[in-house]
């Protein structure tokens, strides 16, 4: 799985230099992430790379990668619970998820 993340997130948690990396071979397991603020109060913006299906998280308690990855992907199975594509997620997403890499966002458009 690879998650794909903005500066500013990227900045938060200390992730280091991110690496460029092509899209993932399964769609499913490719996603990008944007920390943005509202009121005060941040979030981040989980957006499938290919699809653009979405998902809103907070982003406060988000420290260090390792909070990053055990959200994101808690947050993920949620919203795909909600919208009934839970076959979706134990199918197609959940065996992608044992290896996670960070990489840069491959576009702007995805992360705004």
């Amino acid at each position: 799985m690879i998650i794909r993340l903005s500066q500013k997130l990227c900045t938060k948690i200390q992730a280091g230099k991110l690496k460029e990396m092509p899209l993932d071979g399964n769609s499913y397991a490719d996603w990008s992430a944007n920390l943005f603020v509202v009121d005060r109060t941040q979030y981040i913006l989980l957006s499938n790379t290919a699809t653009l299906y979405s998902c809103v998280m907070y982003g406060k308690e988000i420290r260090n990668d390792s909070w990053l990855i055990q959200r994101a992907l808690n947050s993920i199975r949620e919203f795909m619970e909600a919208d009934g594509c839970e076959e979706v997620y134990l199918n197609r997403i959940a065996p992608t998820t044992r290896t996670v890499s960070f990489a840069k966002a491959l576009s702007r458009q995805v992360i705004g």
